[in-house]
């Protein structure tokens, strides 16, 4: 265990052992999916409080991340330091596949009624061959409508037209910046 990379030890003599990082996995499609289905070793703890099972568990707004790490390199953001101090010469924007979202999704929905998806990532994947992959397969497999998050310069007509007919309802946009946009 004291090897264990990316944990700090507090030693017997009071000395700390900082051990090094773990490199960022580079393909998401390996990561294993949460687990849904058990909720009595789950807890929140909030403030003060404890709270037995999964707190998003039964909550119509299924939410989940198709990436880690950003595009931008805006100074006010924790993504810049994460990338530039913190993992120096890693590709810091990674994306799971289309294919593996959707998979994830269908094994959510056997656990969990819910009514529509929230993407959470820091930009939702623009990519265009990706794009046009998860408007495709998202709703023939899923079919419920979504939500995401975009930053404005990635904004066009036929990007927006192709989600819109995938089942895209809702638009969350940060206008976080003095460039213009």
């Amino acid at each position: 265990l004291l090897d264990c990379k990316k944990v700090w030890f507090q030693l017997a003599d009071g000395s700390y052992q900082e051990n090094g990082l773990r490199p960022l996995v580079m393909d998401l499609d390996e990561l294993a999916y949460r687990d849904y289905h058990s909720h009595d070793d789950k807890w929140l703890i909030y403030g003060k409080e404890m709270v037995q099972g999964d707190p998003m568990h039964g909550d119509p707004v299924f939410q989940m991340m198709g990436s880690r790490g950003c595009i931008y390199k805006c100074s006010y953001c924790y993504n810049s330091t994460y990338k530039k101090d913190v993992y120096p010469g890693q590709k810091w924007f990674r994306v799971r596949s289309p294919a593996s979202m959707v998979d994830e999704i269908k094994k959510a929905r056997e656990h969990w009624p819910m009514k529509r998806i929230r993407f959470d990532d820091e930009v939702f994947n623009f990519q265009k061959d990706w794009l046009i992959e998860f408007c495709e397969i998202y709703p023939r497999e899923v079919g419920l409508p979504f939500e995401i998050f975009i930053e404005p310069k990635l904004v066009n007509e036929q990007r927006m037209e192709m989600l819109r007919d995938a089942g895209l309802k809702n638009v969350y946009m940060g206008v976080q910046s003095s460039e213009r946009v």
